[in-house]
């Protein structure tokens, strides 16, 4: 953690967990933020001449989020560029998915007992880097001195046990017999 961060921004940044089926994890610098919380549904109307349409539920989508972190580099001892660029890095790479390791592709969350005490599993649906105009050059290495991360992820049951090695799981049994023998 910064040595500038109060006790409980400490807390905060270290206890929310984000880390991936192919063993990265995210360390947050800052306490992230929950830009979006959301889960849609969707009815089917039928027109009632004279009347108000009557509407009955179908389904629901999945649930998302928009998370949002930065990282400044020398903000703190441990916050230099090599550490910066290394979580970067690693946020790019869940998208170098390897056709063979399906499980690389879940993504464990927690943070502060939203959905639930335990991890969630879910799946990225974008990652997007911005880099601040300030360069900070120390040494032989330059970077952006800030660097902001927003991730979008939406809920994905049962995509692994919270040891990270499990496979993935399909919950709705009629669609389990299309998934692929080692997904099971």
């Amino acid at each position: 953690m910064s040595d500038n961060l109060t006790a409980l921004d400490s807390d905060l940044a270290s206890s929310a967990k984000f880390r991936t089926g192919g063993g990265f994890t995210v360390n947050f610098q800052f306490p992230p933020k929950i830009l979006n919380d959301s889960r849609t549904g969707s009815w089917i109307e039928t027109e009632v001449p004279g009347d108000q349409p009557i509407a009955v539920w179908k389904t629901s989508g999945a649930r998302k989020w928009v998370l949002e972190w930065t990282y400044v580099v020398g903000a703190g001892k441990e916050w230099d560029v090599e550490k910066v660029r290394s979580q970067v890095v690693g946020l790019r790479d869940y998208w170098t998915y390897n056709g063979n390791q399906a499980s690389s592709l879940i993504v464990f969350f927690s943070i502060w007992g939203l959905g639930g005490s335990g991890e969630m599993t879910c799946r990225l649906t974008n990652v997007d880097i911005s880099h601040g105009k300030a360069i900070y050059a120390g040494g032989a290495v330059a970077y952006p001195v800030i660097t902001n991360v927003k991730v979008s992820m939406q809920l994905w049951t049962k995509g692994g046990d919270s040891a990270g090695a499990g496979k993935l799981k399909m919950d709705v049994p009629a669609l389990a017999d299309f998934v692929p023998a080692d997904w099971q």
